[in-house]
């Protein structure tokens, strides 16, 4: 299996639930408190009984508001389920390409990017259970308000919510059959990302803060892929 589609498979069973410990209508808008908010972002939508739901003004782990598109009486509901961030790979270029041609952003967010060419170096070793060692660069990216927010708002907003959602990734990571034991990680925040790191220029049409992560592991041999065989 290649390097890409291991990792789409480790995001792929990315998954959390945020249980609300408070429901308040205020208005026509409904206030949560939840002491763990996960990788929740403002801008999210969500469907509860029937009803599309936007998430505003989060406090990451204390509360948010949902804001319904047409105004109900009360949520039945008592937690929301995260799902699988989106997954793109590819160069800058074409991974550029694919989110400028897509014209409902607030439902790519956020997402998880790894970067390409990827420098897979191969065991040579017909012995050995690991098949490749591999140096992955992925982002994990949530949008961004540039012209109203300070640095405290980008952490408070995006990069502590993707700090969780890098946890789950490296979690998930840990209990794989794909990965060894032998894996390290360095993790930089990112506010703003831009083009040469300098913040004049977004890389993408969409303004984005988040989390570097890179990744140096072992990736273990597909036993169940015999070529000698010729079964897959």
């Amino acid at each position: 299996m290649e390097t890409v589609d291991i990792i789409e498979s480790i995001i792929n069973e990315i998954s959390a639930t945020v249980i609300f410990k408070t429901v308040n209508k205020v208005g026509t808008s409904f206030e949560i408190e939840s002491d763990c908010t996960q990788w929740l972002m403002n801008g999210m939508l969500f469907e509860l009984s029937g009803t599309l739901f936007t998430v505003r003004d989060l406090k990451f782990n204390e509360g948010f508001t949902l804001k319904p598109s047409i105004d109900v009486i009360s949520i039945a509901e008592t937690d929301i389920t995260l799902t699988a961030p989106k997954y793109f790979h590819g160069t800058l270029k074409m991974v550029r390409n694919a989110i400028t041609a897509n014209t409902k952003k607030k439902e790519i967010l956020p997402f998880i990017y790894l970067f390409e060419v990827i420098n897979d170096r191969k065991v040579n070793d017909a012995e050995s259970a690991i098949d490749r060692e591999s140096e992955l660069r992925l982002f994990f990216l949530g949008s961004a308000d540039t012209k109203n927010w300070l640095t405290d708002s980008h952490y408070d907003n995006v990069i502590y919510p993707m700090s969780v959602l890098t946890r789950k990734f490296i979690s998930i990571i840990k209990d794989s059959k794909f990965f060894t034991y032998i894996f390290d990680y360095d993790e930089s925040n990112l506010i703003n990302v831009s083009e040469n790191g300098n913040q004049g220029k977004s890389i993408f049409d969409i303004n984005l803060s988040g989390i570097e992560m890179r990744l140096f592991s072992e990736i273990r041999k597909d036993l169940s892929c015999n070529l000698i065989n010729n079964n897959c």
